[in-house]
């Protein structure tokens, strides 16, 4: 039986969300520049979290429209 993790994407980047192309230009917390990584969470509410820490202070009503991506990760 698969496992899920989850990842919140603005819609406008949902069709290359795994693609891992921004963690390869900027690097991340977990991978260097230059290697492409996908970051995802263990659940929903946690990608959510992910999210909302790097707000800024944005009002909502001023954010892009966001889809929650949920991925299968065989056995």
């Amino acid at each position: 039986m698969p496992q899920h993790v989850y990842r919140i994407q603005t819609q406008r980047l949902a069709s290359t969300a795994l693609s891992g192309e921004g963690a390869r230009l900027y690097g991340g917390r977990w991978n260097p520049e230059g290697i492409p990584l996908v970051y995802t969470s263990a659940s929903p509410e946690l990608a959510l979290l992910k999210v909302l820490v790097h707000l800024d202070g944005t009002p909502f009503s001023d954010l892009p429209p966001y889809v929650l991506i949920t991925i299968a990760v065989p056995d």
